[in-house]
């Protein structure tokens, strides 16, 4: 049977014909695992982008770009220097986590990780703060 046949034949009940699509869809991602990955890492890149989604006017796009892109760097940085302290941080870190499963699942503008945002300003204050005291062996060696 067709596949819009079988929908047609589920018009009347709205549970079944979402659970075809389920279905249909579950199976395609099994089916096509490297598609369903790079998907994936699209979506999760879009929503920690520098590049402001959805697209704005240019000025909008680099005035997003140019003040986005060392809080990103300079946050992922500070992340990685507090490694040695991640119990403490945990619950920030599950907080990124659980944005990305979210994003994976469902979908994401960067507008919708702004409250990710602060921490990771947070985490970019700290590497400033490592780098400008020359504490950076000491951060890194765990004195």
């Amino acid at each position: 049977m067709k596949e819009t046949t079988q929908i047609r034949n589920l018009a009347s009940d709205e549970i079944a014909q979402s659970r075809w699509f389920l279905n249909r869809g579950t199976r395609f991602m099994v089916d096509h695992i490297g598609l369903t990955l790079q998907g994936f890492a699209r979506k999760v890149g879009t929503a920690f982008s520098w590049n402001f989604s959805p697209a704005k006017d240019v000025l909008t796009q680099r005035t997003y770009f140019f003040s986005y892109l060392p809080v990103f760097v300079l946050g992922v940085c500070g992340m990685l220097l507090t490694g040695r302290r991640w119990r403490q941080l945990s619950l920030i870190y599950c907080l990124f986590l659980s944005f990305i499963v979210g994003t994976v699942l469902f979908w994401a503008h960067t507008s919708h990780r702004i409250y990710l945002d602060i921490y990771l300003m947070i985490f970019a204050a700290y590497t400033c703060k490592v780098v400008y005291s020359r504490d950076l062996r000491r951060v890194v060696s765990g004195d």
